[in-house]
């Protein structure tokens, strides 16, 4: 594969692992927003807020985990691309 090629599969790769992460965080905010504006108070938001960000919630963290590996794969696919297009 040419230098120049590889070059450019680093950057798209660095572009989608980017774009990924942002509308991860943005569904993650969307998520945060949605459940305080369906509980009747602030009070009964918080408290489900806390419940689902909980460290001991472990679904959570598996979802989110799953979520955010094609970014996590792009980034691995950025650095292999720039190390190949380095060597050649």
């Amino acid at each position: 594969m040419k230098p120049d090629a590889s070059k450019k599969l680093s950057k798209l790769f660095h572009i989608i692992a980017v774009w990924w992460s942002i509308l991860v965080g943005l569904l993650i905010i969307i998520s945060v927003i949605g459940m305080f504006l369906s509980e009747p108070s602030f009070y009964h938001g918080w408290k489900r807020v806390v419940e689902t960000f909980s460290p001991f919630n472990v679904a959570n963290f598996i979802v989110t985990v799953i979520l955010l590996l094609p970014a996590i794969g792009a980034f691995k696919l950025k650095e292999y691309f720039e190390k190949k297009a380095e060597k050649i």
